[in-house]
């Protein structure tokens, strides 16, 4: 009887005497088993392939077709079968070659005549056993096998010494872009793929001992060549207190490594962003005429900008350019900065020196985008006629020539000490007598729709104080 459903193992007996059929089924009982009888081969196959019994017990000379061709005709149908069935060879022969003859066409035992009822018995209870176990196993596997290919984590399972793969899921594929079948045609194929600074770290965790409560995170190479972050777990497969092998569970973590990567980068850019701040906010404290100029500028130019359609790494570097472009002006003393009348030209040439101090003191910081450059270049104009290295045209870069026109149109609406406000309205017509000369056309053009759109506004209101003041 089976345990998994209780029912009971039914037996086909095939032998040409029917008095041997009905003693063996008496002795048996039909209460223990379910019988089928056939009195040759050729039926003996028929009933087979209809009622698929659990067991047969199959003499071996018989009329029609003997016990040897049933046997091989029976295994040559059962090719795909996952558990071929038990085949008890009931014969009088007994010299070695009937016994090899049976055992090449798939008898899994035999037994002499006359029988003996009790090692028939026996022999029966063992192979409802072994196919008890087997079915079990089956179907384990079957649910094993089930949960790893439908799961998103990766399973494989390896035997140590030598080298070979027991098992590996298809989730495999998604993760490296290789198959399971070149995993099994080359074993070196896992090792190859570890990214190469990641394998003396790995060598390390073997050499220090793996541990089955830890997460190991390895990096490896993606068939199409992406780097793909992978979180392991690895199980030792212990006999004896040796490993004889490693079931490896593992995840691809890319997505999650992404998001914290951008999580870093944003934690980094917002400190980076804090900090330009706090730099911008330096020179205003001297020159409390310009108090936000800088950050204003930094508006406009960024605005400039998204209407040019820049991207956003551009567009970041706009803004902190725009942010720091008078930094060099700390250097300037502030009796020149709040000056009310006309500057001398000595102390003009020392404020036409800003861009270089500037530069001096941004080129060192690592920026992701060469913002000292920018800061450096932002009073250079298109016609060459800009300061201090009189670039022209192209030379300029695009974020200098955005911030040169947001720094003129910020400039002339606010109040300054050797002149008042001169209003927006004459600042856009300053920009736009001089498209194409002093300024890059498309960037003028730019800053004209930014208001001509109307959405535009400054954060804080420039500083408009109404003085008449000297010119410079």
């Amino acid at each position: 009887m089976f345990s998994d459903t209780g029912r009971k193992a039914l037996i086909l007996i095939v032998d040409d005497q029917e008095i041997i059929r009905k003693k063996v089924i008496e002795a048996l009982g039909v209460d223990n088993y379910d019988f089928l009888e056939a009195e040759d081969g050729q039926r003996a196959v028929q009933l087979f392939l209809e009622k698929h019994p659990d067991i047969i017990m199959l003499d071996a000379v018989m009329p029609k077709m003997n016990g040897f061709e049933a046997c091989r005709f029976i295994r040559e149908t059962e090719k795909e079968a996952h558990a071929p069935t038990p085949i008890l060879m009931i014969t009088s022969l007994s010299d070695v070659d009937s016994v090899n003859e049976g055992f090449a066409a798939g008898v899994n035992d035999f037994i002499q005549k006359p029988i003996n009822i009790d090692i028939l018995r026996r022999r029966l209870e063992l192979m409802i056993k072994q196919q008890d176990y087997d079915e079990k196993l089956r179907k384990s596997e079957e649910r094993f096998r089930m949960m790893a290919e439908n799961a998103l984590d990766c399973i494989v399972m390896v035997r140590l010494n030598p080298f070979r793969y027991e098992y590996i899921s298809p989730v495999i594929e998604r993760i490296t872009g290789y198959n399971v079948d070149e995993f099994y045609h080359d074993p070196r194929l896992l090792s190859k793929i570890i990214y190469h600074r990641d394998r003396e770290k790995l060598k390390l965790m073997i050499n220090e001992g793996i541990s089955e409560h830890q997460l190991y995170d390895i990096r490896i190479m993606h068939k199409n060549g992406q780097l793909v972050f992978v979180e392991s777990q690895v199980v030792p497969v212990i006999t004896n207190k040796t490993v004889i092998g490693l079931q490896i569970i593992s995840r691809d973590i890319s997505q999650r490594k992404k998001d914290e990567m951008r999580r870093r980068l944003e934690s980094t850019k917002k400190a980076l962003f804090e900090t330009v701040k706090a730099l911008s906010s330096t020179i205003e404290i001297r020159d409390p005429y310009t108090s936000g100029h800088q950050n204003r500028v930094a508006e406009l130019a960024v605005a400039i900008a998204k209407e040019m359609d820049l991207d956003n790494p551009r567009i970041d570097a706009v803004q902190t350019a725009a942010l720091l472009h008078d930094i060099g002006k700390i250097t300037i003393p502030a009796e020149y900065l709040s000056k009310p009348g006309d500057l001398s030209d000595l102390e003009f040439s020392i404020i036409k020196h800003h861009p270089v101090v500037g530069y001096e003191i941004l080129q060192p910081i690592e920026f992701h985008r060469p913002i000292a450059q920018i800061v450096y270049q932002h009073h250079e104009r298109i016609d060459g006629s800009g300061y201090p290295l009189g670039l022209a045209g192209d030379e300029i870069l695009l974020e200098a020539r955005i911030i040169g026109v947001a720094d003129v149109v910020e400039a002339m609406s606010s109040h300054r000490p050797y002149r008042a406000a001169l209003g927006l309205d004459i600042a856009l017509q300053e920009v736009s007598s001089h498209l194409g000369d002093r300024y890059d056309a498309d960037v003028g053009k730019a800053c004209l729709r930014v208001f001509e759109k109307g959405d535009f506004m400054f954060s804080s209101a420039p500083f408009r104080k109404q003085t008449d003041g000297g010119k410079r």
